[in-house]
Order: structure tokens, then sequence, then C-alpha cells
């Protein structure tokens, strides 16, 4: 892990640095600043070198290895160890023991890693462990089982064992934490920004466990019936010292997707200054500060299945006025500073951010030969998009963050997308308009419907669909209209190369069903886009990372975690068809047949 990255995020968690015993970084590895050929004069193994110790007290120039620097060194059950290794990729033979003891009882791991072969059921994958053989009464096994989740598994004397499962499925790629604080185990799994879902952690009581020193990456000390070395790769590995409680972790785990740390900084403007001519009382602006409090949407939580939203209240900011003497002034005669503060924050590296993304689609929706688009953008402007927007009951409005820096607001209400108007008029169809942090609709929506918006660069328009254009089937565009901009009829999107296309001299839209209505043109959000279109059955897979995605049904725009969710490759939840509920009641006792 870069330096600057490492010190700041650990200064975010008031963590000194000392406390991080061990960081392997696998990545675009160097010889002689990550891992060295031993012996040198024959590939027969290699060390990795512990960024955070000097290589030379690890590995003498007489060739000493030093293992008090905690650096690893490859070995394998069976075989010769493959080079691959010192680039993190373990094939299943090769594996590193982690040499010099880790006496500290509470401890906070981090691996980075992205596992292969998952189509194998019957035996679990050992990722990192501290147990020297499989029957070892101390140590532990952390891993990944059949069911593409991981587990935690330790001995209790010689005849039990305890394993406990983290229940979520692993993504394509992972950043996964453990932490022991005291008799208590912390398990979990971190996302950058709900890249595909949620950040998790389940809590598990460590009951007789007994703690062992010796550490291992890619296996047990020394391989073990039903339990296999792990094939894959690991980007990164750090340990810490210590047992961080889950925000903590969560905070940290933000810098193992960043290139860069940017400190806090200032920066400095000129600007002139008035001579005094003379004084006057004034309603003087003496500063910014709260004056009322609004609610927002917070987030969501999920009870019996469905999508709960959360609110808040944050305060809000304005400006503050006294009635002051305020000095007169004639002609500039003096410059004067003002001074910009920015804090401090990690630089997302996108491109590597764009590993741990997924690509298949699993609906909640039962969509019968159904056409689907995505588009996915690998990096982030400054649009945003994917906003849920909460509906106030009292005022039968939705709340929208701020806006006023040229800002367009794309508004999808039940899939639809919504036109906007500059002012109201009575018995719309759906149109609405911006009143600060809401949207005005002239009680257009209520509480039942379901709002997502986006604010993206760029103006929208609109044009009507006659009856002749109708009867005709098609109707014609200029270039100038559609711009780089998406098309809705009716509130419902339509696909270029589908619904419009190129006709040499403009732009027609010929959808299968032309209806008279409107035709609503939206900005869109066009950093590093990349698009898919598909016409199946229920479930897809676009075979492209999904990053901040816009996604479409039938031109039905929908909403993550509410209307679909993105799997990995190997997910058991991944089918090509859906199965439609069962209509009646199955079985609905649980005291007469069944001890629970």
């Amino acid at each position: 892990m870069n330096e600057s990255v490492k010190s700041g995020f650990l200064n975010e968690i008031f963590l000194p640095e000392r406390n991080v015993l061990i960081d392997y970084d696998f990545r675009s590895p160097t010889q002689n600043t990550n891992y060295e050929i031993i012996p040198t004069n024959a590939a027969q193994g290699y060390l990795i070198y512990n960024l955070e110790i000097p290589t030379g007290d690890q590995y003498g120039a007489a060739g000493d290895i030093i293992d008090t620097g905690n650096p690893a060194l490859s070995y394998s059950d069976s075989s010769n160890v493959v080079f691959d290794i010192v680039s993190g990729h373990f094939n299943g033979t090769s594996k590193l023991n982690i040499l010099g003891d880790v006496d500290s009882t509470d401890w906070t791991a981090y691996i980075a890693f992205k596992h292969l072969e998952t189509g194998l059921s019957s035996e679990s994958k050992v990722i990192f462990s501290s147990k020297p053989t499989l029957n070892s009464t101390s140590g532990f096994a952390f891993g990944i089982n059949g069911c593409n989740r991981l587990f935690f598994e330790y001995q209790i004397g010689a005849n039990q064992k305890r394993i406990y499962t983290l229940n979520k499925e692993l993504d394509n790629k992972n950043l996964a934490s453990i932490s022991k604080i005291d008799s208590n185990l912390y398990i979990g799994l971190h996302q950058y920004q709900a890249l595909n879902s949620f950040s998790v952690e389940e809590k598990f009581e460590l009951s007789n466990y007994t703690h062992s020193s010796s550490f291992y990456l890619g296996g047990l000390g020394a391989s073990g019936v039903d339990y296999r070395n792990y094939s894959g790769y690991i980007d990164q590995f750090m340990l810490i010292d210590r047992g961080l409680d889950f925000p903590e972790r969560n905070t940290f785990s933000e810098a193992f997707f960043c290139s860069g740390y940017a400190s806090e900084s200032i920066t400095t403007t000129s600007s002139q200054s008035n001579s005094v001519t003379g004084v006057d009382y004034q309603n003087v602006v003496v500063g910014t500060g709260i004056t009322g409090y609004e609610e927002y949407l917070k987030g969501y939580q999920v009870v019996n299945g469905q999508n709960v939203p959360l609110y808040s209240y944050s305060g809000v900011t304005g400006l503050l006025y006294e009635t002051q003497i305020v000095e007169l002034t004639g002609a500039a005669d003096s410059t004067g500073l003002t001074f910009t503060e920015s804090p401090a924050s990690g630089l997302a590296d996108y491109s590597y951010v764009m590993e741990y993304a997924n690509s298949k689609i699993l609906s909640f929706n039962n969509f019968d030969d159904s056409y689907k688009e995505v588009y996915s953008f690998s990096g982030k402007n400054t649009d945003d998009i994917n906003l849920d927007s909460a509906f106030i009951g009292d005022i039968n409005k939705f709340s929208i963050l701020p806006t006023g820096n040229g800002e367009t607001v794309n508004l999808y209400v039940n899939g639809l997308a919504e036109p906007f108007v500059t002012s109201l008029t009575s018995n719309l169809t759906g149109e609405f308009k911006v009143s600060g942090i809401y949207l005005e609709s002239e009680d257009f929506f209520d509480r039942d419907d379901i709002a997502i918006y986006d604010l993206v660069f760029g103006s929208s328009d609109s044009v009507d669909v006659t009856a002749v254009d109708e009867a005709a089937g098609y109707k014609d565009l200029s270039y100038s209209f559609v711009g780089e901009k998406d098309l809705h009829l009716n509130g419902v999107k339509l696909i270029s190369g589908i619904d419009y296309s190129d006709n040499s001299s403009n732009i027609r839209v010929s959808p299968q069903n032309l209806s008279q209505g409107q035709i609503l043109a939206l900005p869109a959000h066009d950093c590093n886009l990349t698009r898919y279109t598909g016409c199946n059955d229920n479930n897809f897979d676009t075979s492209a990372p999904l990053f901040d995605e816009q996604v479409w049904v039938n031109g039905l725009r929908q909403i993550k975690l509410l209307d679909y969710e993105k799997l990995p490759d190997f997910s058991f939840k991944y089918t090509s068809f859906s199965l439609d509920p069962f209509p009646d009641t199955v079985y609905n006792n649980d005291t007469g047949y069944f001890n629970v």
C-alpha cells in the first residue's frame, strides 16, 4: 500500500503506524523491493518482503533470512514453488509461511483477494491460517467454503471444532477483514461505496479458543483432508496488532481502493479592497450558520424483505445577518487575501476499483422476453446518479439534494422519466419543478410512489408526438435536439439502434408502437460509458464490470436492491429463469409437527 495512503487513513482512525505489523503488496512486484529469490543463485523459493520493515532487516547481505521482520517465505506441500506467487497468484500448491512469531492475542487482518476454481463445493479453501496442521488444537483456519462464503474454524480439544460462516456471498473480488477482540471474532466484507452491495460484518463468540503464533497465507501449515490450499489471487495482506471495531475497519478499508492521499491544503486568492469614505448603519451578513432543520433520507434498512427508508434531520445553513456600522468605500487602493481550506482525503484508483465490480444482474421481478439496457461508468465525474428521493408526507413532496450549480434533475417515478417544467399548471400528468430541496408536482405524487433521480449537467428538452406522427409510425428529430441525450416516449426509455436510429439527415424515432404523447430528451451521464443491450428472460449477464450503473427493463428505470442486485460470476443465486410464487399455502404451522 502506498505509504501516504496508509499513514493518511491511519490518522483518520487514530492508529499509530507502529501498530501495523505486516504489509504485503503483491501488485506489480519488483525484486529487492517486494520480494527476493532464495537462494539467489537458483529460483527455488521466494521471500516476500514486509513493507513495514527495511528490507535489510529481513534479508541480510550474507543471504540470511531474518524472521523478526516478518517476511513471508514460499513453500509447497508436494511440488516446486511457482514464480507467480510473488505477484500473489496462488495455484493451490504454493503458499507462504509468515516468518517470526505473532504474539498479539488481539489483532486485525485485511485480505484483498480474488479466488478461482469455484466449481468444487465439497472442499473448503484455506486462505489464511495459524494452524500448523489440520488437527492442531491451537490456531484457526480462515477461508472460503463450498457455498462461496467466508468461514472461520478452530479446534476445541482433540475431537471438537467450531465453524463460523459469514452469511454473505462473495463478489468477483473482495476485501475481507478479520478482527479478534478479547473473546469475540468479527468477520467483515468491505465494498467501495456500495459498489455491489453494502459492507457487512458478523460477530462470533470465541469460546475455548487457543492462540497460535504461527501464521500462513494460502493454506494450513500442512494440508489436511477436505481442505484445499488457496487457488486465486491475493493483492494485499495487512496485519495489525490491535483488534479494530467495524467503524474503524470500514474507514481504513477505503485505503485499499486508493492510489494516493491528498493532505489538507489551504489555497490563497487575492482581492482588491477600497478606501473608506464614510459610515452607515446596514443589515449585513456576518457569516453562515444553521437557520433551521429539514428532514432528509439517511438510507434504507431491509425489514421483512422490504427496503424501509430511514430519515434524519440536518441543519439547513444560510446567511446570518446583523445590523452593523458599515464603512462606505471609494476607489480601490489595496490588495487583500482570501483563504480556502480543503480537507484531507483519499484519491480513488478507479481502474483498480473496477476489478471488484460484478457483471451479472439478478432481477427481483419476472420479466419474460424483455429488453434490458444497462449503462456502466468506470469513473466518477461531477454528476450524481442513482440518488434516492424521500417522500415527505406532510407536504406531499419529494426531497432532493441541493442544486444550484447548473445541474439538471433527471427524475424517474415508478420507473418512468418525468418532464421538468419551469412552472406548474393544473391537471398535470407528472410534470415537476424544483423548489429548493423539494420537487413540486401539484400533488401528483404520493407516498406510494418510488422515486430515483440523477443530478446531471446539461439541459432537457421535449417535443410532442401528434396523431399524424402516430399514423406515420415515426417521428423525425434533429441532431441538435437529440445530441448526447437519452430519449423517452411517455416516460419509457427508448433504445438507440432499436427504437431510434440515424436516418442520414436526422434521427428517426420508430418504436414498435409509436403513440401520441411526448418525447423527452434527458442529458446523460457520460463518464467512461459502457453500454449493454439485450432481449432475454429475467436475469442476465452484461459481461462488463458494473460501476455506478443505470438499469432499464422494457424502458423502466430499475433501482438497485429494490428491483435488482449485482451478482458475481459464480453465484448460486444466478439462474436463467425465475420461479413464479405458488398461490396456495403449503405449510402454516410451526408448533404441531416440528419441535421448534
